[in-house]
């Protein structure tokens, strides 16, 4: 259940009040950035991760119920931008080890090619 602070502070979000968008910041960044970190590896994305939560959030903000409880809300938020980005840097990753067969058959693709006829 969303706490009467939460709930106000959302209807002063919801008239972009821009006070109440800098004690959201301040109120949850810090638990959200924390609950990033464990997630990631990389933990270079963490702030843009955290970043896009809020940014998925204020996008979501008309959809929001405000029985649901706040945190509950942005934590689901932040799990799939994690999920998401976790998906980005396995396609990056797949996409650069182009090479990985080759090293892990033990040759390097240099290696192959000299042990070809001309």
């Amino acid at each position: 259940m969303t706490t009467e602070s939460d709930r106000l502070l959302i209807n002063r979000v919801r008239k972009n009040d821009q006070t109440a968008w800098a004690e959201l910041d301040k109120r949850y960044r810090g638990r959200l950035t924390a609950y990033v970190r464990r997630r990631l590896k990389d933990h270079a994305s963490v702030e843009d991760v955290v970043q896009e939560t809020f940014i998925g959030f204020s996008n979501s903000l008309v959809n929001y119920d405000d029985k649901r409880d706040l945190q509950t809300w942005l934590f689901t938020i932040a799990a799939h931008k994690v999920t998401d980005q976790l998906r980005k840097m396995g396609r990056l990753r797949y996409q650069s080890g182009t090479d990985t067969e080759d090293e892990a058959m033990g040759q390097a693709p240099d290696d192959r090619q000299r042990g070809r006829p001309l």
